[in-house]
C-alpha cells in the first residue's frame, strides 16, 4: 500500500503538467510499471468484478486498435482533401504517448485492486497530505499580489500550487470534499473539523478565480452534507438529492449559456469547432492523442490567437473525436460500473461523490488529462470497481477451503454419539 501510495502522493506533486513530453510525467508513469506487472501476474488477488474486467479489456483492446495497419479515408469534407495514414491514428506518435499514458493508469488500477477495503481507505491519507503540500505552495504563490508563477522547479510553470492549469487544483479540492466529510460527518462524527475545513476550500477557491471550481465546489459541500449528515438517509432520498443538485447544474449552465456570461469564454468556440470535427471523422475517429493535429483545420482564420488549444476543454467530446463511437460506449459502461457499486459502503459513496465530480468537471476542462488529477481518479475507480470483499472470499472459501469444525461442535457432536451408543 505504500508503494502505491508514494505514487498518489508524488503524482500531486510533480504530476500537474498539462503539455506533452514531460520528465515528470514519463517519471510517474516508469514508476507504474511494477504496479502494472504485478497487477498483471496476480490477478488472481484482483478484487475487480467482471464488468471491470471486461472494460479494461476493451480499452486495451482500443489502445492496440491505434497501431494497426489500416488507415480509413477521414475527414472528406477539410478544404485540403480526406487525410490518409499508414495506420489506424493518424498521429501515432501522439497516440503512443496516449496509451502509455493510460496503460499506466490501468496498471494501477489493476495494483490497487488487490488491495482490502481498509487498506483502500487508508489510501486518503496521501491524498490529503498531497492536498496539504498543494495548499501551503498555492498560499505562498497567493500572497503576491495577482499572484506568483514558480518556475524552474520542474519543466513546466506551477501557476498555482504544484499545478500548471489553476483550474484543476480546483479539480483537486473538488475531489477531497466528500472524502473529508464522510469522514468527519460519518466516521468520526466531528463536523467542526469539516466546517472548518470547507471553509477553508471555499476562500481558496475564491481566491484562485475558478467559476466552474468555486460552483461546483458549494453543489459538492451541500450534496456532502446531505449524503453523510449524522441523522440516517435512504438511498431514495439520497438519490433524489443528487438528481436535484443535477437539475441545478442545469440550470446554471443554461443561464450562462442564454443570458451571455460565458460570451468571452473560448470555451464556447472550442465545443463548437471540435463538434464539427468529430462530425467528419465518425465513426472511427482520429486517433488517440490527435487533436492538436485535428483542431487547428477547423479554426476560423479570425479566431486564430497566440495561445495554442492543445485539449477540447470537454474530456467527452475530445475522447469521441479521437476513438469515434467507442467513446460512448465505453464511456456508458464506465458509468453503469461505478453507480453500481455506489452505495456498497460509506466509504464507496465518497468514492462515488468525488468521482462524480471531475466527471463533473470535464465537462468544461481537461483534468484527467493531468497525471496529478488522474492518478487520483484511478484510485477512485478502482475503489468503485472491485466486489465486496465478503462476497470474493465467500466464493475462495466454497472453491478451496473447507469448514473446519470447532471444539464445541466436536464435543457436542461426541456427545450425541454417546447417547446413541447407550440406547
Amino acid at each position: 500500500m505504500r508503494y502505491a501510495g508514494f505514487i498518489l502522493l508524488l503524482a500531486l506533486i510533480i504530476g500537474g503538467g498539462t503539455v506533452q513530453q514531460l520528465w515528470t510525467d514519463q517519471f510517474l508513469l516508469a514508476l507504474m510499471i511494477p504496479a502494472m506487472a504485478i497487477g498483471l501476474l496476480d490477478l488472481g488477488r484482483s478484487r475487480l468484478t467482471v464488468l471491470a474486467r471486461f472494460l479494461i479489456a476493451a480499452i486495451a483492446l482500443v489502445l492496440f486498435l491505434q497501431f494497426l495497419p489500416f488507415s480509413p479515408s477521414r475527414m472528406a469534407n477539410m478544404p485540403f482533401g480526406p487525410l490518409q495514414g499508414s495506420l489506424f491514428s493518424l498521429s501515432p506518435g501522439r497516440s503512443l504517448e496516449a496509451a502509455l499514458y493510460a496503460g499506466g493508469l490501468l496498471g494501477y488500477v489493476l495494483f490497487v485492486s488487490r488491495f482490502s477495503d481498509d487498506q483502500l481507505s487508508g489510501m486518503v491519507r496521501f491524498l490529503v497530505v498531497g492536498l496539504g503540500i498543494n495548499l501551503a505552495v498555492g498560499t505562498i504563490q497567493l500572497a503576491y499580489v495577482g499572484g506568483s508563477a514558480i518556475s524552474g522547479l520542474l519543466p513546466y510553470q506551477m501557476r498555482l500550487g504544484t499545478f500548471a492549469n489553476p483550474n484543476h487544483q480546483s479539480t483537486l479540492l473538488l475531489m477531497v470534499i466528500p472524502l473529508l466529510a464522510q469522514r468527519y460527518l460519518s466516521q468520526t462524527k466531528q463536523p467542526i473539523r469539516f466546517l472548518i475545513a470547507a471553509v477553508v476550500l471555499v476562500f481558496y477557491l475564491l481566491a484562485n478565480g475558478s467559476q466552474a471550481g468555486l460552483g461546483i465546489a458549494v453543489i459538492m459541500m451541500l450534496l456532502s452534507v446531505l449524503w453523510f449528515a449524522p441523522k440516517r438517509m435512504t438511498v431514495l432520498m439520497k438519490l433524489t438529492s443528487m438528481a436535484f443538485m443535477v437539475v441545478i447544474v442545469g440550470v446554471a449552465t443554461y443561464v450562462a449559456l442564454t443570458q451571455g456570461f460565458l460570451r468571452n469564454d473560448d470555451r464556447l468556440l472550442f465545443f463548437e469547432n471540435t463538434w464539427r470535427a468529430i462530425a467528419d471523422n465518425l465513426p472511427f475517429g482520429a486517433g488517440l492523442g490527435s487533436f492538436p493535429l485535428i483542431y487547428p483545420a477547423y479554426e476560423a482564420f479570425e479566431d486564430i490567437s497566440g495561445s495554442f488549444v492543445n485539449h477540447a476543454h470537454n474530456d467527452y467530446l475530445e475522447l469521441v473525436l479521437e476513438i469515434g463511437v467507442l467513446a460512448p460506449v465505453l464511456l456508458l459502461v464506465f458509468f453503469v460500473l461505478i453507480g453500481s457499486s455506489a452505495f456498497r459502503s460509506s466509504f464507496n459513496q465518497a468514492a462515488f461523490l468525488a468521482a462524480s465530480a471531475v466527471l463533473l468537471h470535464s465537462l468544461v476542462d481537461y483534468p484527467l488529462r493531468t497525471l496529478a488529477i488522474a492518478v487520483p481518479f484511478s484510485f477512485l475507480a478502482a475503489t468503485l470497481a472491485c466486489m465486496p470483499a465478503p462476497e470474493r472470499r465467500k466464493i475462495r472459501r466454497s472453491r478451496h477451503e473447507q469448514p473446519v469444525p470447532t471444539a464445541a461442535y466436536q464435543s457436542e457432536t461426541g456427545r450425541r454419539i454417546e447417547g446413541q451408543i447407550l440406547t
